[in-house]
């Protein structure tokens, strides 16, 4: 009976709560904090300052080229380059008007003659005049003309039948790339 006249609250004991933080964590991050501040430093001084004297050591090999090579030397150098820089762009902008010949020889029938034969490089216009042994041979050089992929455009001017042939004047307009 003498426990049931007793408080249950009396028998427990109350455990003290332990707040304790977690140890492990903290000496990990405070490892990784120091290991990170180490490279940091060891980086920006020492690295740079290696970095920083091997630069200055390179500037120091150029300036000494640069004195070893003479004055004239360099001159001569910078008109040589000059000179190739100047040809190049000739050599970009030149125009090789032979290529209208194999165009022409790619593309013209067995049956058909040019006699006359006029290039206009700047509009890039070629004027051919020529005889064809008939109308249906003209038109299957025309259609050759249209298939090639360096003729921009054609036109046929003039087409009369004369002495058994066909005497045309075609135009041709060529493509930029076949002149260059």
């Amino acid at each position: 009976m003498a426990l049931l006249n007793q408080k249950p609250m009396e028998h427990y004991v109350p455990e003290t709560p332990v707040a304790g933080t977690p140890w492990r964590l903290f000496t990990y991050a405070g490892l990784a904090f120091l290991a990170s501040l180490l490279i940091y430093l060891g980086l920006s001084m020492g690295y740079s300052a290696y970095l920083s004297s091997r630069i200055t050591a390179v500037e120091q090999q150029l300036k000494q080229l640069g004195t070893s090579i003479s004055k004239e030397d360099q001159d001569k150098f910078v008109r040589f380059y000059s000179q190739l820089v100047n040809f190049n762009k000739l050599l970009d902008n030149h125009i090789l008007s032979a290529d209208t010949f194999s165009l022409l020889e790619k593309n013209t029938n067995q049956k058909v003659r040019y006699t006359n034969f006029d290039l206009k490089i700047d509009e890039r216009k070629l004027t051919l005049d020529g005889s064809a042994l008939s109308y249906e041979i003209l038109a299957q050089q025309l259609a050759s003309f249209a298939a090639d992929p360096g003729v921009e455009n054609y036109m046929l001017n003039q087409s009369q039948m004369s002495d058994g042939s066909v005497k045309f004047k075609a135009v041709l307009i060529l493509k930029k790339e076949v002149l260059k």
